[in-house]
This record gives structure tokens, C-alpha cells and sequence, in this order.
């Protein structure tokens, strides 16, 4: 976009994102204090007590993060090795892949706001847990594409743009429901502290160390195993969920909500 309108359309594009992202933010605050809880009363429980029954789910968010970190690392690389950066006639530059799962989720958050409101008018909004899953599952399936369509690659021959750019929408998609749902889950751990909210963080940046090092894979595998691999570890992390809230539920942890 600099090369085309210069900086200014840079700060204006900038500027109109982040003003997008707070109409965003308190426009999704005010439709869900409606189907918030009264905060329960009490002492708050101590730290180790929080992380120990926060400890599993983070568990889950680690491996589902060192999945994700590949967006920002693996994918560019093979974005600009493997695939055929052109759509409807113009050039796609890395640049913009990267910033591309950012931008969907500023548009996506609206319209997924808007759906899960309606749901809960309804009466059919699916729990936390749920959604948590579902991003999961959606995260697996959009490696085992990328995974699927790596088998095309050759010398002569790269992946389509529409095939990549999928797979881009399916790991963006999977990000707007696992994060802040786990980030939600937690919250009903314990729901009277913010400890929980820096354990989060915590495992956030365990995830992109440990994604890291999954990246050097990239480098030793081909890609059909490596995004394999990936998918792997993405289907471990929804079925840790599974049992984790199974196991809590049955002792009273954590609500259907």
C-alpha cells in the first residue's frame, strides 16, 4: 500500500483499524454484559490454588499455541517458497499474508458478536468449552489442508493461493474462539481474581517459545509431514480438552456455561 499511495494511506489504514478494533471492543462488551454473572463474594483464592486448577487447561493452550505460532513464522516462509501469491490478477506480498489473520479477525469479531448474540437470545448459544473445542477442531483442519495440498508441491508446480489463503481463515477463526474463551473459562475458575489472566499470558508465550522450536521441523520435514505434525498436535490439544473437561465437570469445577 506504500508503494501505491505513499505513508499517509499507511497511518490512515493504521488509524482506521484500531478505531475499528475499539468500536469492536465495546460494541462485543455491551452485548455480552447482558449474559454475564453476579460476581460472586468472598475471599479470592490464593495463587497456587488458581494455577493448580487452571494448570490442565493451560496445559491445552500451550500445545494449541505452539501450533498457532506457525501463522507468524512457518506459513510466511512457505508462503513465499511454496505458494502462488496471486489473487484475482495482483501479487499478494508476504507483508500482507502477515498481516492478513489480524485483519480477519478485526472483521470476524463483529460478525461472530453478532451470531453468538443471537444464539444466546435464543437460547441455543453453545457453552465456552464448546467453542473452545470447535476452535481446536478448527485449527486441525485447516493444517491437514495445508498438509493435503503440500503433496502438489514441485519444482515446476506451487499451491494455490485460494488453498493457502483458506487454510489463513480456518487458523484466524480458530484463534477467535480459543483464546478469548479460554481467557473466559478461566475466568470462571476463579472468577473473584487476576491471577488467572497472567497465567494466560504465561502459557501464551511457553506456546510461541515451544513454536519455535516445532518451526525448525520445518526445515527437516517435508511439508506434508510437518503440517501433519501440526494438525497432530492440534487434534491432541481438543482431545486434552475433552478429558480435562470431563474430569472437571464431573468435579464440579467449572459450569456448562
Amino acid at each position: 500500500m506504500k508503494r501505491l499511495f505513499g505513508w499517509p494511506s499507511v497511518f490512515v489504514l493504521a488509524s482506521s483499524l484500531m478505531a475499528l478494533s475499539v468500536v469492536t471492543t465495546v460494541w462485543f462488551r455491551e452485548s455480552e454484559r447482558k449474559g454475564e454473572r453476579p460476581q460472586p463474594t468472598g475471599n479470592a483464592p490464593s495463587p497456587l490454588a488458581e494455577l493448580k486448577a487452571a494448570l490442565p487447561y493451560l496445559t491445552v493452550f500451550i500445545i494449541y499455541m505452539s501450533v498457532y505460532a506457525q501463522s507468524s513464522g512457518v506459513l510466511l516462509l512457505f508462503a513465499r517458497d511454496q505458494v502462488q501469491r496471486s489473487f484475482l490478477g495482483y501479487a499478494v506480498a508476504v507483508e500482507t499474508i502477515a498481516a492478513f489473520p489480524s485483519v480477519f479477525v478485526l472483521i470476524a469479531t463483529p460478525l461472530v458478536s453478532a451470531v453468538v448474540h443471537r444464539l444466546r437470545k435464543q437460547s441455543r448459544e453453545p457453552a465456552t468449552v464448546a467453542k473452545i473445542i470447535a476452535g481446536l477442531l478448527t485449527t486441525v483442519a485447516a493444517f491437514v489442508v495445508l498438509s493435503a495440498v503440500s503433496r502438489q508441491v514441485s519444482a515446476d508446480h506451487k499451491v494455490a493461493f485460494i488453498w493457502f489463503g483458506l487454510s489463513l481463515a480456518l487458523i484466524s477463526t480458530g484463534e477467535l474462539l480459543v483464546v478469548p474463551m479460554m481467557q473466559s473459562l478461566l475466568g470462571q475458575l476463579a472468577p473473584r481474581s487476576a491471577f488467572t489472566t497472567a497465567f494466560l499470558f504465561v502459557a501464551m508465550s511457553i506456546g510461541y517459545t515451544l513454536g519455535g522450536w516445532v518451526g525448525t521441523l520445518y526445515e527437516r520435514l517435508s511439508g506434508v509431514v510437518f503440517f501433519g505434525v501440526c494438525a497432530g498436535l492440534a487434534i491432541v490439544a481438543a482431545a486434552g480438552m475433552m478429558v480435562v473437561t470431563r474430569r472437571q465437570g464431573s468435579a464440579g469445577q467449572i459450569t456448562a456455561d
